[in-house]
């Protein structure tokens, strides 16, 4: 309200402020995220994802596996009345046939809607990897001790596939 005014401007009384309504961000539940994956395993984690409340619009959830994994969907779509059934999705680490030492792969979710409450709402996973690669070349036995003086027989095994050359160099220490 207004009252009269004073040196030529409006003095104000009140304001009065209404409520459309409580404001409460959409979250992503996402279960069964596997901390550890194998390359090339048989075995694949069975992930479930939903939402926590019923969207206004539909929500997609886009799925960005990185390099060093593999998801067995791109997008999830949640609508208001499926919001609550929890989708799968299976992640398993990329089968490469490199060899490498154990490593990193992030899983990136991120919803994009119309709805405010959701849009933008992202989660990011990092999965531990390891190789399942053996070296090409093999030195047998491994670790052998030899003493100063003394000489030591070793093998070397060749797996298949392998081409091109090697260079052995024999360090002490």
């Amino acid at each position: 309200t207004d009252s009269a005014t004073v040196g030529g401007g409006w003095n104000i009384d009140t304001i009065k402020i209404i409520a459309a309504g409580i404001y409460n961000p959409g979250r992503l539940i996402v279960n069964n995220i596997p901390s550890q994956l194998t390359e090339g395993s048989a075995f694949n984690l069975i992930s479930t994802v939903r939402l926590d409340q019923a969207p206004l619009a539909n929500v997609t959830v886009e799925i960005n596996p990185g390099s060093q994994l593999d998801s067995s969907r791109n997008t999830l779509t949640f609508t208001p009345t499926n919001y609550a059934t929890p989708q799968n999705l299976t992640i398993t680490a990329v089968d490469d046939q490199v060899v490498e030492d154990s490593m990193f792969g992030g899983l990136s979710l991120r919803l994009n809607t119309t709805d405010p409450a959701f849009d933008g709402v992202s989660s990011y996973h990092l999965i531990r990897i390891t190789d399942d690669d053996s070296p090409m070349i093999a030195l047998q036995p491994q670790n052998k001790a030899v003493a100063p003086g003394q000489s030591a027989t070793f093998g070397v095994a060749v797996y298949a596939g392998f081409s091109g050359s090697a260079l052995y160099q024999w360090y002490r220490g």
